[in-house]
Order: structure tokens, then sequence, then C-alpha cells
């Protein structure tokens, strides 16, 4: 009767305070997850091939974009922190099931003898499984699980829009090697070509047909084209050990030279900026992940100011001897009841700092996906002129190619002084570096454009050795 009576008077104690938690509490939907659709629409974009860059038709390209995706340092890290992320969630699901430990025991134990005054020696035996589990009322540890796994996707596309940016970064790489290795040769022609003006304007100066000032202007054109090699040179050698570090190799190790030749543009990518979303960037979901799971953390928080309930059992042998360990088992299960009550207003301050906190994911997130608006509209932009630009380029250059001839043709009849041809020569030349240079330029700007829409690899294919 009496053990009857203990029993129901502990069902009533815990009825009360579930009674009192629920007079206490608001609704724990209030920290529902934020979606798409709380934070507004978000701008897109057509799908772009993940191995864009093969668009440029090169295949020595293809090849240093794929040794750079196997093998770059920075991008295999960025690997290791999603693995992290990937045990950090394991982790924290395990909060969800059983905690099963089983321990044993054994030695000699002393203690005093009440009857005796004296000390009593003895063995000590034991052996016990014991079982913990929490029971999710309010779904905190879901909310834990969930901010775990948030952050893993966030890691997932952080590692996709590395694999971007490398690829890209290889891209303006190999570009800049071929650009320098174009001017280069064409420094080396014009050199070679105005020597032989020099040598010429020489010749002529002796049989009495010149002045010697056209000798001294020709001798400073040469060499303005001489001072120039050696600083090609050296942007040649930067951007092939740019190249060695993107694909894992070391500055100066000889990997590849240049194949002194750009691409030709491939055709402009139809269709409105205005219909491409963002919202698939990994940049812009990796945000958006960590929006997320800054929410999940604030809602675990508050749930942690509930109370919980927790289940947990045990059973054993213990004995003085070995051989008797296994005659008697003992066992016991508890129900077990915490309700937190005052704590300095440390919980309430930590909902608030991960509230705040997620205000601020927010705001960053929308600036994520402005940022990627305007890189988008920028490069598209930049490209568009830059095409523009090296069409007027050209057209510039073959009329200064007509002026040169005419300025030799009237030079040779003795009509102008050979200043004339030189002022034509020099911009011939220096249009000529110039066409090479933006059409460099219109490539980069091309590869701003595929990474400001590229998507990268799917999370589902991610896979290393």
């Amino acid at each position: 009767m009496r053990t009857e009576r203990r029993y129901m008077e502990k069902a009533l104690l815990f009825a009360a305070l579930f009674l009192l938690a629920g007079c206490v509490t608001r609704p724990v939907d209030q920290f529902d997850v934020i979606t798409e659709e709380d934070v507004g629409p978000v701008l897109s974009w057509a799908e772009v091939s993940t191995d864009w860059w093969t668009v440029f038709g090169d295949d020595t390209l293809n090849a240093l974009v794929a040794s750079a995706l196997a093998d770059n340092t920075s991008l295999r890290a960025s690997w290791m922190r999603l693995e992290q992320s990937g045990y950090a969630a394991r982790v924290a699901s395990a909060s969800r099931l059983p905690q099963v430990s089983l321990g044993a025991s054994g030695g000699r134990v002393r203690q005093p003898s009440m009857m005796t005054g004296g000390v009593i020696e003895r063995d000590r035996w034991s052996l016990s499984l014991g079982v913990a589990y929490e029971l999710d009322l309010w779904g905190r540890l879901a909310s834990g699980i969930g901010r775990a796994e948030a952050l893993e996707r966030a890691s997932a596309y952080d590692y996709q829009s590395m694999t971007v940016s490398l690829s890209a970064s290889v891209c303006e790489a190999w570009f800049a090697l071929n650009e320098q290795m174009l001017l280069l040769d064409l420094l080396n022609a014009q050199l070679e070509a105005s020597v032989a003006n020099a040598e010429s304007i020489e010749r002529r100066y002796r049989r009495g047909l010149g002045s010697l000032l056209d000798v001294y202007q020709q001798r400073e054109l040469v060499a303005n084209v001489r001072s120039r090699v050696p600083g090609v040179e050296a942007q040649a050698e930067l951007a092939r050990n740019r190249l060695a570090v993107l694909v894992g190799l070391l500055p100066g190790e000889s990997f590849v030279d240049g194949i002194k030749r750009l691409p030709v543009v491939p055709p402009r990518i139809e269709g409105d900026v205005d219909a491409y979303l963002v919202e698939n960037r990994p940049d812009v979901r990796a945000a958006f992940e960590r929006l997320g799971a800054a929410e999940r953390a604030a809602t675990a928080a508050w749930r942690d100011r509930l109370p919980s309930l927790s289940i947990s059992a045990g059973g054993g042998y213990q004995a003085e001897n070995s051989n008797d360990l296994w005659d008697e088992w003992t066992s016991e299960a508890m129900l077990g009841l915490q309700l937190p009550l005052t704590d300095g207003g440390r919980r309430r301050a930590e909902v608030e700092r991960l509230r705040a906190e997620t205000r601020e994911r927010l705001e960053a997130y929308a600036e994520v996906v402005r940022q990627a608006m305007r890189e988008v509209y920028d490069a598209r932009v930049l490209e568009t002129h830059q095409a523009e630009t090296v069409l007027r380029l050209k057209e510039e250059l073959t009329a200064a190619r007509n002026t040169l001839k005419q300025s030799r043709d009237r030079y040779e009849n003795g009509l102008v002084d050979y200043l004339s041809v030189l002022s034509a020569l020099s911009r011939v030349q220096q249009l000529e570096r110039s066409v090479v240079s933006a059409t460099r330029a219109q490539l980069s700007y091309r590869v701003q454009f595929c990474r400001a829409i590229a998507g990268a690899i799917p999370a589902e294919n991610l896979e290393r050795e």
C-alpha cells in the first residue's frame, strides 16, 4: 500500500511539472526554419555546363583544369573541411540514438568493521550494462542535427564554389601565359624588322640620302622595342609559376609551355541577364545554408529552456567472488525530468545572441545575392564593350598600316622627312601589341562571365580517393 502511494505521488509530481512547463512556454513552432519564401524571391540564371572551359576548344587548357581539380592543395584543403563538417553532422545525429555502455571492475576492498573495530578485506567483482536515452520532446536535438547538416551542405557548396574559382583561375593564367608568349614573338619580329630598317637608314645616310637624325631616331625605336622584351619574359614566367601552383606543383617546375596563340572568343551566350537566377550559384547556396544553420542554432537554444525528459536503464552482476559473479542479476530503470528554473539569464541571452546572428546571416545572404547579380551584370557589360574595343583596335591598326605605307612611299620620294615614317611605324607596333592584349582581356571577361553564372560539380558527384 505504501509503495503504491509512493508511485502515485511521483506520477502527480511529473504531471504538475509538465503542466507548469506548458504554462510558461510559447509554441515551439514559432522558430520554424527560414525558407526561401521568407527572404523573398531571388534572381536566377540558365544552367551552365560543369566543364564550361571546354568551349574554348583548347585541349591543353582542358588538361590543365583537370590537373588542377585533382591536385590543387587549396581544393584538397576545402575537401578536408567538407569531411570535417560531415563528421560533425554524424556527431550531432548520434544524440538522437540511445547511448549504451558496458562496464566491468574487479579488485580488493578494505573497509572498517563497526562490530570488531578492525578492517575487513574482501574481493568485489562487478559487470554492468547501461542504456541512456533522451526523449526529444520539443525538437531541441533535431534542431541541433539540422544545424550540423546545414553546415555540411554549406561546406559542400564551398567546395563547389572553389572548383569554379580554381578552373577560372587556370583559364586566366593560361591565357595570360599565351598572351605574353604572343607578345614576345611579336616583339622579336618587330625588333628584327626595326634592326633591318635601322641598317637600311644607315646605308642611306652613308650615301648622303638621309640625315644623322634619321639614324638616331631609328636606333631609339630599336632600343624601345628591345627594352620591352625583358618585362614580357618576366610576365610569362610569372604566369607559368601561377599555373604550376594551381595544378599542385612548385613554382619553376617545368610542366607546360605556351602555345603562342589565343583561342577564338566563343559566341556570345544568348539570353537576357534578367532571366538568370543566381540561387543555384554555390556561394549563394552556401550563404543560404549558413542562414538556415544559424536559425536552427537559435531554435535549439530557445528549446533548451524547456524541460528535458530522459530514460535510463541498467543492470549487472556484483559478487565478492568471481566464481559467484553470475549468480545474482540486479537492474534498475529511471525516468528523469529536468526543468531549468534560473540561470542568471544565461539561456535567454544565448537565444537573443543567436537570433541576432540569424539576422546577420540574413543580411549576409541578401548581400551575396546582390554581389552575385552585380558580377553577372559587370561581366556581361565588360565583355560586350571589350568586343567592340577589339574591333575598333583592329580597324585602327588597319588604318595605321595604311598610314605607314603612305609615309614610307613619300619618304622614299623625298616628300617628307623620316619622322613621319618613324611615328607611323611606332604607332603600328603599339597597336599590334594592343590588339593581342585586348583580345586576351576579352577572353578574360568571358571567363569572368562564365564564372559568375557557373554551377560547378553537383554535390552527389563529389568523390575523392
